[in-house]
């Protein structure tokens, strides 16, 4: 007789930056988001306390972080020779 397994789906809102920056830190441990939270629900349940985080080195969050800033800045698409013209003029 085999088990089968329940599962439970969660539908959460966190700031998108936060979110960015924790997912290119979650996928540089080479995991997903679903994992870690997944993770993180079993040792609370299991140990009855937050588990401890994964990290990464200091360069790679603060490389992390100049990259979830950069999203942050108007972007403007130039096509034509005028345009890319136009753009280095100012």
């Amino acid at each position: 007789m085999t088990t089968k397994i329940v599962t439970k789906r969660y539908s959460v809102n966190i700031d998108k930056q936060i979110a960015d920056t924790a997912e290119l830190v979650i996928r540089k441990i080479g995991l997903k988001p679903n994992d870690v939270i997944s993770m993180m629900l079993t040792q609370i349940a299991d140990k009855g306390k937050l588990p401890v985080a994964f990290s990464v080195d200091d360069y790679d969050h603060l490389k992390d972080e100049i990259i979830a800033a950069s999203r942050k800045i108007p972007a403007q698409k130039v096509e034509t020779s005028k345009e890319i013209a136009d753009f280095f003029a100012d």
